[in-house]
């Protein structure tokens, strides 16, 4: 079941449960009402014309797309999907995360290199965290980078929520993540932490 409010968030609730499955936040708004086909839903995005983005509730991996209305692009998946690489190119790198010196661009913050999606994958998940610093440095704990199926295991989801980190500092430095990126990459975690 999909529901939107004023401020061009879209919601996800399971039929049987109720129970909240996925926030998304329209990029450029919703320009026109939402449309709704089996379990998909065609969310009309941006300004003007803009795109036409579908989000699914189906079990299996969506080939969710935004197509440029009328102007023949390449579909892509959508910001807010529950997949690496959308994780990647949202979060991580839409944060800042995956540049600059100092930053995660190469090993130097904590031995993580965000550098591209391939080197990123590799240096996440089922990878025991190495930092050194701050007031518990994460080497010393016993964290797990990204635990598949575990997003409460999570040392990376864990580091972007509000609050003191667990271990070294709160990421991003610069500020927070928001709510619609922590329930992205929670959702690919909790689906397995699988690399698309």
């Amino acid at each position: 079941m999909f529901t939107s409010d004023d401020r061009g968030n879209v919601y996800a609730f399971d039929r049987t449960s109720g129970e909240a499955i996925w926030t998304f936040e329209a990029p450029g708004g919703i320009n026109a009402p939402l449309a709704i086909a089996g379990d998909d839903l065609f969310v009309p995005v941006g300004l003007g014309a803009g795109s036409l983005l579908r989000l699914s509730l189906s079990s299996e991996p969506a080939d969710s797309a935004i197509a440029d209305a009328g102007r023949g692009t390449e579909p892509q998946r959508p910001p807010g999907a529950a997949t690496f690489s959308a994780v990647y190119r949202d979060v991580l790198q839409g944060n800042g995360c995956a540049a600059g010196l100092g930053c995660h661009a190469d090993a130097a913050g904590g031995g993580l290199d965000l550098s591209t999606p391939e080197i990123a994958y590799r240096s996440l998940v089922n990878v025991a965290a190495q930092g050194v610093g701050g007031a518990t440095s994460c080497n010393t704990t016993g964290w797990t980078r990204v635990v598949p199926f575990e997003p409460e295991s999570s040392l990376l989801l864990s580091k972007m929520q509000p609050g003191p980190a667990p271990c070294g500092a709160r990421m991003p430095p610069a500020g927070m993540v928001p709510n619609g990126q922590l329930e992205q990459v929670r959702m690919w975690i909790e689906a397995g932490a699988h690399d698309d």
